[in-house]
């Protein structure tokens, strides 16, 4: 597992096993009935990976993507060649100075994260969220009762911190109060449940 998951950091096999899974399926609900773009507003993707986000996107969307990963970065902006990229972990640094958001989301970030790189990733992307935005989140979610393929999936996952809902929520909430959670099933080729969750900043 652990040769797989080098070879998973190289963006073009990540974007191939991604496809083969079906992970553009939930990308795909997630671009539209939950990003929900619209004209003027600015958002930004942390742990953008290669930005296949943007494949469901509108063309002239304001979009700023961030990772720690310099090959998805490369092969990001080779792909969108006028979006903008940063090379950062923001659990470390504070890239993007004062700059405001109308929507800040994580896809698949939070489960490779331990509870106190979560925290710290969260307070940055809190602090993104201009008044009126959204803090949206993508991620994997332990339920009672799930298979035992869909356990297998979950232990061998790249990332090891794959949580229950209540854990999400008791981390999450050490940055910011309330916010919305939803559990959602079959969203991929494989077995594997997925939390949506969304806060919006007063």
């Amino acid at each position: 597992m652990q040769r797989l998951t080098r070879i998973l950091g190289l963006a073009q096999i990540y974007q191939l096993y991604q496809w083969m899974v079906g992970a553009h399926k939930y990308s795909r609900l997630f671009a539209e009935r939950y990003i929900q773009y619209q004209v003027g507003q600015k958002i930004l993707d942390i742990g953008c990976g290669p930005a296949d986000i943007l494949k469901y996107l509108p063309k002239d969307v304001d979009y700023t993507g961030i990772d720690l990963s310099e090959d998805y970065i490369i092969n990001a902006r080779k792909a969108h060649p006028h979006q903008r990229f940063i090379c950062a972990n923001v659990a470390e640094t504070l890239p993007l100075d004062k700059e405001l958001f109308d929507t800040v989301f994580f896809i698949g970030v939070q489960h490779h994260l331990t509870d106190v790189e979560m925290e710290a990733t969260l307070r940055f992307a809190w602090s993104k969220v201009k008044s009126g935005g959204r803090l949206l989140s993508l991620e994997p979610v332990r339920l009672p009762g799930q298979g035992r393929l869909e356990r297998w999936f979950m232990d061998n996952d790249r990332g090891k911190f794959i949580r229950t809902a209540e854990h999400y929520r008791h981390v999450s909430e050490k940055v910011q109060k309330g916010g919305s959670q939803t559990i959602l099933k079959n969203t991929m080729n494989i077995p594997f449940t997925i939390i949506i969750s969304e806060s919006i900043k007063a």
